[in-house]
């Protein structure tokens, strides 16, 4: 089968790149926690913005994940660790319920 044929390679080749690609798992678990977890924090500060005193509390997260940032690469020289202390347990249940509190803040307001 070539491109488009039913012929059987289709599944070898669905295989073979399955195997490349298995050793990415990993990185790519980790870039989706990333992504995610900035995500929520970016999510966080718009649904803040309706107060001034809310947002200012919300933005010690990001001060504190910037920090958290620059110790691991430059006190720990953990260049390779994830982003803005998303690896931390505490501080990521930390963070989802200061977003869960704005989140409600920015819907009850409405």
């Amino acid at each position: 089968g070539g491109a488009g044929g039913s012929g059987g390679g289709g599944g070898a080749a669905a295989a073979a790149a399955a195997d490349v690609m298995a050793p990415f798992a990993r990185v790519d678990e980790l870039f989706r926690t990333e992504i995610d977890f900035v995500d929520q924090m970016v999510w966080g500060t718009f649904c803040a913005f309706r107060s001034f005193e809310l947002l200012r509390a919300y933005w010690r997260i990001w001060i504190d994940a910037t920090t958290r940032q620059i110790q691991d690469v430059h006190a720990h020289d953990r260049v390779d660790a994830p982003l803005y202390g998303s690896h931390d347990a505490s501080f990521a249940a930390a963070v989802r319920a200061a977003t869960d509190l704005v989140e409600r803040h920015h819907t009850a307001d409405a």
